[in-house]
């Protein structure tokens, strides 16, 4: 019976890797740089790297070497590639995360390391309300076509004004103190949970 490599027993620079086939990569600029958000969609889980890890990520297919990934990184990356201690680390995320396995591995290549450990965990992930995803699309274009006309709510000069308010607000809330107080007691009241649970 086949049993897959121990990543902590074998050479990992010289295993071959695949990534699992289900996996979403979406292209990300902040600034001058680029990012990538990497998505499990059977799994609920989420991450993002940088453009050299995807690079060298987008390598493993199976067929291509650890090292053979690192040197098609370091060519075309240049002065931004990692080193191979780097890429190791990043080799053996990618193990332990379940989002890639040994190539050749029957044992479960699609499973992520979480699912493998509890089949169960993803279904009540799934029926979990603070999982649930509502795709609305990426803000990206309407935020840069909103920045010229609401950008100025975050300059310093905002700032120390909204600071300056909230130190009014609350030498105000010292002033009536007595006030809040009677009033806090009815809001904070058992008959007023179950409103306060469903707001």
């Amino acid at each position: 019976m086949f049993s897959a490599p121990d990543a902590s027993t074998v050479d990992l620079t010289r295993t071959r890797l695949a990534l699992r086939p289900d996996l979403n990569f979406t292209a990300q600029v902040y600034g001058d740089e680029t990012f990538y958000h990497v998505e499990v969609p059977s799994c609920s889980e989420y991450y993002r790297i940088g453009y050299t890890e995807y690079v060298f990520l987008s390598l493993l297919d199976g067929r291509t070497t650890f090292c053979e990934a690192l040197a098609i990184t370091a060519r075309t990356q240049g002065p931004d590639a990692f080193s191979q201690q780097q890429a190791l680390s990043l080799y053996s995320w990618l193990l332990e995360r379940g989002i890639a396995d040994f190539a050749g591995d029957s044992s479960g290549a699609g499973d992520s390391a979480a699912t493998r450990k509890n089949p169960d965990g993803n279904l009540l992930q799934k029926c979990n309300p603070f999982w649930i995803r509502v795709p609305f699309g990426c803000p990206d274009d309407m935020l840069k076509r909103l920045q010229p006309l609401l950008g100025w709510i975050f300059s310093p000069v905002a700032t120390v004004i909204g600071v300056g308010v909230m130190v009014l607000a609350a030498v105000q809330l010292g002033n009536d103190w007595q006030k809040f107080q009677s009033a806090a007691t009815s809001v904070f009241a058992p008959d007023n949970w179950l409103w306060l649970l469903l707001a």
